[in-house]
């Protein structure tokens, strides 16, 4: 029903965005009317979007609309609150999780004082009687948009690029007792000897979001301007009515119990043209040697002390291999340009190009056929633009759930944890030994394999597509209300 109107509330940042500028891309081939609705710092990648989508349909597809919400983006909350690099992270382990659930995690839901949430959920209340849209979108995330959609009693879709195990509701307490509790770093399957720690650590973690003081601020701020309950984000979201269109599938996660209106549409990642025209000099590269890929997102940066730990455990990778290249997209402090200058020679700078920004999408280099293995920090779409290359993984997880990330791949045997013992930063030591497993050592056949297998059980339609598919057969029931 071509020209129907979607409206799509994202949060700004990359982690969250991709998938819903991902799935506006098709929206927008099929001849949707697109608005995209987030914070001012998402208006370049929606500008972009709108650029590749007219270069790929020849001009065909129609143009997204940028909608300003007001307010403080997320990660700028978090820039001002820790760092002017965002997120804050902490080591794996019962006392890491706990202390970092204790200290950062009602300041990373409630990242917003009561005046900031109210701020923003008026613009978008706005934004919404102003579209008047036929489809909703909401990021899981974005308590806002979920109060505003509502308070206007509106029906949306939740699009996430999160997994089912962080979603779906475990039934038999399995939350407690099967699954490793988000942060801890401990294996899937969980062990016996870590199972009253791993009870423990969830009922501490439990009462300290609801014990927290800015929570309550917040929530109470909230109620008395008429929006019930608390910040309805993740538990916040068990009416039946919503639906939940993920970038996963059950053989990409942990097995784990899944309902009707949780509906996996595999990666959902940005569409791109072959390297060969995206970029051809990165494509001639490329095509040299067999290629390494460190990409740990747009979020962490290196310090003086984790380059040094980087070059290291690369140097290792180096003198084991000599037929491969490294390409390392690397944002570092000011500082430690100096230190990289003063660790690396000609025959490092040879072998190993250092980007501080990759203009490509990682995925279109993932796809090239050169990229032999991928380290990560263990992000959703990170992980999700692995698993599509079907190659290996090391994971450097910082913070949270790219622990979970970690442990995935473990247990899918596609690759391995490269700083189970320090992180969450950097061993240079650790990181070769990871670097040997995965591209030089008996098990790295093993690796590679299970790799391209679990690649071959995605579904073969793009999962854009599928998500697009999913949202409008959803927008079927749009004339309802939620209660």
């Amino acid at each position: 029903m071509a020209g129907r109107k979607i409206l799509m509330l994202t949060n700004s940042e990359r982690g969250q965005a991709t998938v819903c500028l991902s799935v506006a891309h098709e929206f927008l081939l099929r001849g949707y009317d697109v608005h995209v609705a987030s914070f001012n710092l998402l208006r370049p990648q929606v500008e972009e979007m709108n650029t590749r989508a007219a270069s790929l349909s020849d001009g065909a597809a129609g143009t997204a609309t940028f909608h300003q919400i007001h307010g403080t983006a997320m990660l700028e909350v978090y820039a001002q609150r820790w760092s002017a690099d965002g997120l804050p992270t902490h080591p794996p382990g019962f006392y890491g999780a706990l202390e970092a659930f204790r200290s950062k995690f009602a300041q990373i839901i409630g990242c917003w004082t009561g005046p900031e949430y109210m701020q923003t959920y008026e613009s978008i209340v706005a934004i919404i009687k102003e579209v008047q849209p036929e489809i909703l979108t909401v990021d899981p995330l974005f308590g806002q948009a979920i109060d505003a959609c509502r308070t206007l009693g509106r029906v949306f879709t939740v699009l996430s690029p999160n997994t089912f195990r962080d979603h779906v509701f475990q039934p038999q307490l399995a939350a407690l007792w099967k699954f490793p509790f988000t942060g801890s770093g401990y294996p899937f399957p969980l062990p016996w000897s870590l199972l009253f720690q791993n009870m423990y650590l969830a009922i501490q973690v439990v009462k300290a979001y609801r014990n927290s003081p800015i929570m309550k601020d917040l929530n109470s701020y909230r109620n008395d301007r008429g929006l019930p309950g608390p910040v309805p984000i993740f538990s916040g979201l068990r009416n039946p009515r919503i639906h939940f269109v993920l970038a996963c599938t059950p053989e990409i996660d942990y097995p784990c119990h899944i309902t009707e209106r949780y509906i996996g549409c595999g990666p959902i990642l940005r569409p791109f043209r072959s390297i060969a025209v995206e970029s051809p000099d990165l494509a001639a590269w490329l095509a040299k040697a067999p290629t390494v890929l460190i990409n740990l997102g747009s979020h962490v940066v290196y310090d003086a002390e984790g380059v040094r730990q980087c070059v290291e455990g690369i140097r290792v990778l180096l003198d084991c291999r000599s037929d491969v290249q490294v390409l390392w997209k690397m944002k570092t402090e000011a500082k430690s340009d100096v230190v990289l200058d003063e660790l690396v020679d000609a025959s490092f700078t040879e072998r190993v190009r250092i980007e501080s920004w990759l203009d490509v999408d990682p995925a279109c280099i993932l796809q090239s056929g050169n990229v032999i293995c991928m380290v990560h920090h263990g992000g959703a779409n990170s992980y999700n633009e692995a698993v599509s290359a079907g190659v290996p993984h090391i994971v450097l997880p910082v913070w949270l759930d790219t622990y979970d990330f970690a442990n995935r791949v473990e247990y899918h045997g596609i690759g391995v944890w490269g700083s189970k013992n320090s992180a969450p930063k950097p061993d240079g030591k650790e990181l070769g030994e990871a670097f040997r497993r995965v591209l030089a050592s008996e098990e790295s056949e093993m690796m590679r394999t299970k790799a391209q297998a679990l690649q071959k059980t995605l579904p073969a339609t793009p999962g854009r597509v599928l998500a697009c598919e999913k949202i409008l057969e959803l927008a079927g029931e749009g004339a309802k209300k939620t209660e």
